[in-house]
Order: C-alpha cells, then sequence, then structure tokens
C-alpha cells in the first residue's frame, strides 16, 4: 500500500502492475489556506512494449566531425556546445576546464563514452573534453535525458558516445596543421590502413598554446598549455559479425594559467 500525502500533485501509474496484490490508496487532506480544485484522472494505454519504446538519438556525422577539424582542431568543445540541450561551463579560470551540462543538470551527470565504453569516467565533468580532439572521430551520438541511465547515476542528464574511427579497404592519412590568433599551434596526423583480417590505426597529436591575457588585468584569459598524445589500435577480424581490438593511448598535458604579472 502507498500513501501519498501530498496537496498537490499529479502521479502516474502503468496498468496492469506486476504486483496485482498491491493496493494504491491516495488520501487527500482538505487544506484550511486553499480550496481544492477538480481532480481529474486520466489514464492512457498502447500495444506497445517498454522495451521496444524509441530513444531519441543525436548523431553528427562525419562531415559536421571534419568541419569542426579545421575550425577549432584542438577539442570538441564547441562542436559540442553548438547542439541544442549541452551547455559548457568554464570550471576553472587558471585552467580553463570545461564541464558538460546537460538538461540544466551539473557536468558530473553527464557521461562521456569512447566506443561504447566509459574510458572518462570520473573525468567527464572536467577533463574529457579539452582532451579529446576530432580527427580521429567518426561519429558523435549524444542521448539526452534519463534514458540513458543504462550507465548507471553519472549519466543521469545524457551521454555523449565519441565512435572512432576504424580501417577501412583504402589506406587514410590525413594532417591537420593550425595556428591561431591567440598563438595556438596544433599538428595532428591520422593514419589507417588494413591488411586482410588485420587493421591499424595511429593518431599522434600535440598543443602547444602560450598563456594570453586579452583584456590586460593581469590574470590570462587562455592558459598556457602543453600537449601530446599518441593512440595507436591494433584490428583483428574474426569473421563478418565479430571483430576484435587492442589499443593504447598515452597523453600528457601540462596547463598553467592565473596570474600573469609575477
Amino acid at each position: 500500500m502507498l500513501l501519498y500525502r501530498i496537496p498537490k500533485k499529479v502521479l502516474e501509474f502503468d496498468f496492469p502492475v506486476a504486483d496485482v496484490s498491491k493496493v494504491y490508496q491516495i488520501n487527500l487532506l482538505p487544506n484550511d489556506c486553499n480550496a481544492l480544485e477538480e481532480v481529474v484522472i486520466a489514464s492512457t494505454r498502447t500495444n506497445t512494449r517498454i522495451e521496444d519504446l524509441p530513444m531519441k538519438v543525436e548523431v553528427l556525422g562525419l562531415d559536421d566531425i571534419n568541419e569542426e577539424n579545421t575550425i577549432k582542431p584542438g577539442n570538441i568543445s564547441s562542436l559540442l556546445g553548438d547542439l541544442s540541450v549541452i551547455h559548457l561551463q568554464q570550471t576553472s579560470a587558471v585552467s580553463a576546464g570545461t564541464a558538460v551540462r546537460m538538461q540544466g543538470l551539473d557536468g558530473k551527470y553527464t557521461q562521456i563514452l569512447r566506443d561504447g565504453l566509459p574510458l572518462y569516467e570520473g573525468f567527464s565533468g572536467n577533463f574529457g573534453v579539452l582532451q579529446i580532439l576530432p580527427l580521429d572521430l567518426k561519429q558523435v551520438k549524444i542521448i539526452k535525458g534519463t534514458a540513458s541511465t543504462l550507465y548507471g547515476g553519472g549519466a543521469i542528464a545524457g551521454i555523449i558516445n565519441l565512435i572512432s574511427k576504424t580501417p577501412a579497404d583504402q589506406p587514410e592519412l590525413s594532417f591537420t596543421l593550425n595556428r591561431s590568433t591567440l598563438q595556438e599551434n596544433n599538428v595532428n596526423g591520422y593514419y589507417a590502413s588494413k591488411f586482410g583480417r588485420w587493421g591499424v590505426t595511429l593518431f599522434a597529436a600535440t598543443t602547444q598554446q602560450k598563456a594570453i591575457d586579452v583584456n590586460g588585468d593581469g590574470l590570462s584569459d587562455v592558459p598556457d598549455v602543453r600537449y601530446y598524445l599518441i593512440h595507436p589500435k591494433l584490428f583483428y577480424t574474426l569473421n563478418k559479425r565479430m571483430k576484435a581490438s587492442m589499443g593504447y593511448s598515452g597523453l600528457y598535458e601540462n596547463r598553467l594559467g592565473g596570474d600573469m604579472v609575477t
């Protein structure tokens, strides 16, 4: 038996219930201050199973990622910032750390996945977005809302799944060289090739950014960044339905900002 003692509340029940012996009792208590308005009870029922309900997934394709790589090859923060319901919040004035907020919730409730795996567990609030480069990505999938709680309490706001490129029949070699007006230098390289059942990808990148005080207040608006990344990955095709992969990702980054006077 469930007893609800709430002055004004919308209650939703799904029928039929698993336990038919459960009784729902709703007591409406009098309120001396406000008159009780009309109570309307409505119910709906469809033939669709809960397991078969559609899930809204927003997908950014390769064209969007390539465009982002030409605009800002250092990270994917601006790519995610252009999407609805996603807000990027700077969490540190010294390191320019950024948290991804979805549905208005705190950054710790947004889960960032890499090829479906929570490789950025514990860091998605202030680490992952600034260290992820777009050159080796094929797709970005976004699931908004509580439909993503399959991955735990850290995905209440939503999920951002980053899909990496895989070797194709033709070899691929890509380079990105960039220098911005804020003295940011980016050198990114990606190589992928396939040899029968075997395949290999290699992604290497470096970012050099000097600390800059744009408005002249003595504090850095852009931190000093030294970033190095190497990410080799080996693939093996067992059959049409099964593939195995093994990779290594090594990252070194040093961020320093704050007082520019001393």
